[in-house]
């Protein structure tokens, strides 16, 4: 099936949001993640993380910035709660090299999806903790929060991790291959569905596969009194 718009911009930008070094013309606004492990603090465990885990009132009032359609805020339990930078409106494959932050993919929005970036040497670490069953929320400038749960954990191996170019290799349903069109279509053309992206590590390459995180809405969205938490 081909997807709407999809074009080879778009292919080339999915296939090098989360490679290695690739030499591309300056100026072309592709991200280039999976940097070496050398130059990045990468946590040992998720305890790292601890002092940003506020309870999710207090992370509301941390993160509202009083814009209702504005995504600002991504918290999971016990486990996560990163503020949301938006990518540039020149730079479509930027993701953000602050730590304990995420970037919101703009691209699939056109796709009816809220994709979430982070390096895999960052924030994006704390997604492999995400399971089947686990509750995560978006956290709206106004203070409104969407909840989600995991319904899939999906691991692609890139066959040439730094080629626009690559296939992958599904890890999780018998080693099918998919091309670069058929894995966006898979993860992101579906409304409402939230993706968290980051890239595996193996065999000492940062880049080596890709991890989406895939989670489908529960309830509506709900306003989170917390301007209280402004009192104590």
């Amino acid at each position: 099936m081909k997807l709407k718009g999809f074009n080879i911009a778009t292919l080339i930008l999915f296939l090098t949001l989360f490679v290695g070094a690739i030499h591309t013309p300056a100026g072309s606004g592709i991200a280039i993640t999976g940097e070496s492990l050398e130059f990045h603090h990468v946590a040992e465990t998720e305890d790292d993380f601890l002092p940003h885990r506020a309870p999710l009132n207090e992370f509301v009032y941390q993160v509202a910035n009083g814009r209702a359609n504005q995504v600002v805020g991504l918290f999971a339990d016990k486990i996560l709660s990163f503020p949301v930078l938006q990518q540039p409106a020149d730079n479509p494959g930027y993701v953000t090299h602050q730590p304990n932050t995420v970037t919101q993919f703009g691209m699939a929005s056109q796709y009816g999806s809220t994709g979430i970036l982070a390096h895999n040497t960052l924030a994006g670490l704390l997604f492999y903790y995400l399971t089947d069953g686990q509750q995560i929320s978006l956290v709206y400038g106004d203070g409104s929060v969407q909840h989600f749960i995991v319904t899939d954990v999906l691991h692609v191996q890139a066959l040439n991790p730094h080629s626009a170019y690559s296939s992958f290799v599904d890890l999780d349903h018998g080693g099918s291959i998919l091309s670069a069109e058929q894995l966006f279509y898979q993860v992101y053309a579906t409304e409402n569905r939230l993706v968290l992206q980051t890239c595996l590590f193996n065999k000492g390459n940062p880049s080596w596969g890709r991890l989406f995180v895939i989670a489908a809405p529960v309830g509506s969205l709900q306003l989170v009194d917390y301007q209280s938490s402004s009192q104590g």
